[in-house]
């Protein structure tokens, strides 16, 4: 009987000092971190980046931008694709834009090349100033149509007031 007594107090003994198992969270913390960045550079905003020396015009537009070749015109420089092609200083009389036309080509032909689903479909985003001269903007869409970007859209800011 002493004997019975013994093994009792053994196991309550080895109950009270046994390790109760927990859940490793720094493992899972490092899971979860891997998973969300991998989420966050997966994710694709269809939003448009705005040059912050730009102010747009306002408008009531209702469809989101698709992502396509950029020009901008800042109030020094063209861009293409945050690219400097050309000072605004620096056109010539000319109404085509040689450098804008050049560098519109190099793009085209890298889109060729690239067998990217549709292919080239000629679609181009302009964005511009509110105060950029109309005339500015006719010679760089003439550049753009003779470089075959013939599906031109302007980028402007939503009027909030109509929504």
């Amino acid at each position: 009987m002493s004997h019975q007594p013994r093994t009792l107090k053994a196991r309550k003994a080895h109950r009270k000092y046994k390790a109760i198992p927990q859940l490793n969270l720094t493992s899972m913390i490092d899971v979860f971190t891997i998973l969300l960045l991998f989420l966050l550079k997966s994710y694709s905003d269809v939003g448009v980046n705005i040059s912050p020396d730009l102010q747009l015009p306002v408008a009531s537009i209702t469809t989101a931008p698709i992502p396509t070749v950029r020009v901008s015109v800042t109030k020094t420089d063209v861009l293409v694709d945050d690219q400097p092609v050309v000072k605004l200083d620096q056109l010539h009389e000319a109404f085509l834009i040689e450098p804008l036309l050049q560098e519109l080509d190099r793009h085209r032909e890298t889109i060729l090349a690239s067998h990217l689903k549709g292919g080239f479909e000629g679609k181009i985003t302009i964005e511009a100033d509110k105060k950029t001269p109309y005339t500015l903007l006719k010679r760089i869409i003439y550049t753009c149509g003779e470089a075959q970007y013939t599906d031109l859209a302007l980028i402007v800011l939503q009027d909030d007031a109509t929504f």
